[in-house]
């Protein structure tokens, strides 16, 4: 209860350092278990039996009507490899989230560094989620996957500004590559009604995102792409943002500021 006089408490199977709370009875690789055989198609359900987290679709910023929009567009469709051949007036933009955000105490192996890349149509604004890496790396680690994944899709890359993006883009060159970072300022504009990490909700809603997966379902979706989604159902402003979530929106900002001087790329959607 939340009234005077009364104590609340929540015990989710994991604590606020990404740990198990219950180690003996829930290890990570059973929670993994319970969370992507038993509860499949409900991560909602997942979250509340399990994390103690009540979500009321009413008050959320990411409707799952809104969500599945996206997902049904997505149907049959899977993430690339790479793209290998080229359409006329789209363009490619990779967000990345570096893993260190961690809070004050918290296990930093809990966070995750994530690149998420989408696929502009130029004509239309319809973006479609085509490529999306996830991982605890250290720095020359993230700089090479970083390289692959940037090379394999031919992006433009987007980094928050911050003292790690900064020595991410002092290591790129020592480390033999050559591709540019570009610096996203994030501190206002995150809760902006119009720019902020809420409107991607509203572009899914109008049926501006395609995000792939198999059967159109939450269920078909492969590990990546429903930590995204898991991201979005459970975004609440003033709290930390999904890492996944997080990365999709600097994606998606910097397609927004570098629509107009992208580099056309001609891409093939078939390639998958």
């Amino acid at each position: 209860s939340t009234e005077p006089g009364w104590d609340s408490f929540r015990y989710p199977i994991i604590n606020d350092a990404g740990k198990p709370a219950w180690p003996e009875k829930f290890p990570p690789e059973e929670i993994a278990r319970i969370r992507d055989q038993d509860f499949a198609n409900a991560p909602v359900e997942f979250a509340r039996m399990y994390l103690c987290d009540a979500r009321d679709d009413r008050d959320a910023r990411f409707r799952q009507e809104w969500l599945d929009v996206a997902l049904k567009a997505g149907a049959g469709r899977s993430l690339l490899r790479q793209l290998t051949f080229f359409l006329p007036d789209t363009a490619v933009f990779t967000g990345v989230d570096l893993a260190v955000k961690a809070r004050p105490g918290a296990d930093r192996r809990a966070a995750r560094t994530v690149f998420f890349t989408l696929l502009l149509d130029l004509k239309t604004g319809v973006k479609e989620l085509i490529g999306l890496e996830s991982g605890h790396w250290a720095g020359p680690e993230t700089v090479r996957k970083l390289a692959d994944h940037q090379q394999r899709y031919h992006s433009t890359v987007f980094v928050e500004t911050n003292a790690a993006q900064i020595f991410l883009v002092q290591m790129i060159p020592e480390m033999g590559y050559h591709f540019p970072v570009n610096s996203f300022q994030t501190q206002k504009n995150k809760n902006d009604p119009i720019y902020g990490v809420e409107s991607l909700a509203g572009e899914m809603a109008a049926g501006k995102w395609i995000i792939p997966c198999g059967d159109g379902t939450v269920a078909s979706c492969c590990p990546e792409v429903r930590r995204f989604v898991d991201d979005m159902l459970y975004y609440t402003p003033g709290t930390h943002t999904g890492d996944t979530l997080m990365a999709a929106w600097i994606a998606r900002e910097g397609s927004r500021i570098r629509k107009s001087r992208a580099v056309v790329g001609r891409h093939n959607l078939l390639s998958r």
